[in-house]
């Protein structure tokens, strides 16, 4: 039996007994209070589960997962800023007041929210540039011949917008590695964060919009390479862009 004097060989085991029971609480009390804020669907697993010691699933790294797929994000969201620009830009070289400041507002929505948007935005953005691509493609028709102004305005956005396909197909692929991760890492634990736990909800839902997203936005620029190339524009090279698209699964 420990004798309550002034002798720190006693004092000690007492000190050590409180402190385990210290932290015992407070780590107790963290599972219960992470435990409430779950998903309906999250709750009722054990505490090894929460803990994420890997018995719930596959054994993903969560950090790395929710790391590729917040970089994957943001590049995506940068690249849709340029495309969205140039694409303001070239609207208003030919007129376009009403199509150059709607995806002006769009480019500037993407880049205020960065890796933090969610599908609807990448939706409309999608909707939204490919309907301006329309009606740049119709107003060239209609105009017959190009003043040189604004075939130099269509070559310097082309520069553009071609770097800005292979940046979004680069962020692409990242997101499609870390649904691929998520999809067999298991149920993360409150030893991975919060962070993990959001992104388990997220990626589900948001990955296949933010590829579809580039896949699109693919097809809208193979769409100005067109218009260019009919009008002797310049063009840098796209060859490349198959090949790129392919890795993302």
């Amino acid at each position: 039996m420990l004798r309550y004097d002034n002798r720190k060989e006693n004092l000690q085991p007492v000190h050590l007994g409180r402190r385990r029971f210290a932290q015992s609480f407070v780590l107790g009390s963290a599972l219960i209070a992470f435990n409430a804020f779950l998903p309906s669907n999250a709750r009722g697993f054990s505490h090894e589960d929460l803990l994420g010691d890997g018995d719930s699933g596959g054994g993903g790294d969560w950090a790395t997962i929710v790391k590729d797929f917040a970089g994957g994000l943001a590049t995506i969201a940068k690249a849709a800023v340029t495309v969205g620009y140039v694409l303001a830009d070239l609207a208003e070289a030919l007129g376009l007041k009403q199509e150059a400041a709607l995806m002006r507002a769009q480019a500037k929505n993407i880049e205020d929210k960065g890796d933090s948007l969610g599908g609807g935005d990448l939706e409309e953005f999608e909707k939204n540039s490919a309907e301006t691509v329309q009606v740049i493609n119709a107003k060239i028709v209609e105009a017959e011949v190009l003043s040189a102004e604004q075939k130099a305005k269509i070559a310097e956005g082309m520069a553009k917008y071609v770097p800005a396909l292979f940046l979004a197909i680069k962020g692409a692929v990242k997101i499609a590695k870390a649904a691929s991760s998520a999809a067999g890492a298991g149920t993360p634990g409150v030893m991975d964060g919060i962070d993990a736990v959001d992104a388990a909800t997220t990626i589900p839902e948001l990955a296949p919009k933010a590829i579809s997203f580039v896949q699109k936005s693919v097809e809208v620029g193979q769409t100005l390479e067109t218009i260019a190339r009919e009008q002797d524009i310049a063009v840098p090279d796209t060859s490349g862009l198959a090949d790129a698209m392919s890795e993302m699964g």
